[in-house]
Parts: structure tokens; sequence; C-alpha cells
């Protein structure tokens, strides 16, 4: 279903001749979002959930971003889970959430 959307977002940018790229970053941004938060409210309840999951996405790469919605990911849960939390451990994302969790406490 976010595959369809992202690809029918695109697509309409792109007819339009309005296809800047921020429009479709931030749009992919906004759904890799809504696919994280959860999994972080899960995993880390003692952060702040909004503070979480912007670390999360600071610790993406771009393409990351990009290819988030529209992989089967967003369909498999363990498989989806097993990402954020492999970004989690990556280096930076950790000290972020470390202070989320000083922040919600």
């Amino acid at each position: 279903m976010m595959k369809s959307l992202i690809a029918g977002l695109v697509a309409a940018l792109v007819l339009s001749g309005c296809a800047p790229a921020t429009l479709v970053y931030g749009e992919s941004r906004k759904v890799s979002k809504g696919l994280i938060a959860p999994i972080m409210a899960a995993e880390r309840p003692g952060a702040a959930n909004e503070a979480a999951t912007i670390c999360v996405l600071k610790g993406m790469t771009v393409g990351e971003v990009l290819s988030l919605p529209n992989s089967k990911m967003a369909e498999q849960p363990e498989a989806l889970r097993g990402f954020v939390l492999q970004v989690a451990a990556r280096p930076g994302v950790g000290d972020c959430l470390a202070a989320a969790e000083k922040g919600a406490g």
C-alpha cells in the first residue's frame, strides 16, 4: 500500500511537471517516520517517542529514507523492526537516543 502511495505521488508530481526532490524526500521521510515510530515506542518506552523516531531518521541515509516506504519491510514487521534496530545501533544514533531518554524523564 505504501509503495503505491509513493508511486502515485511521484507520478502525479512528474506528470504535473513539478517533481522537486524535496517533495519526494519529504513525503518519504513522513512515511518512514510513521513506520519507525511504533517500533521505537515499543523498544524504548522510556524515551520521548518523537525524539527517538527523529534520532533513527537522522541515522538513515537519504537512500534508505527514500526506499523504506517502497520496500517490502513495511509489510514484514520483523524485518522492519530489525532494520530500525540496526539503524539505532549506528554510531551517533545511540547518543541521540540516550538524550531522548533523558528528555523524557
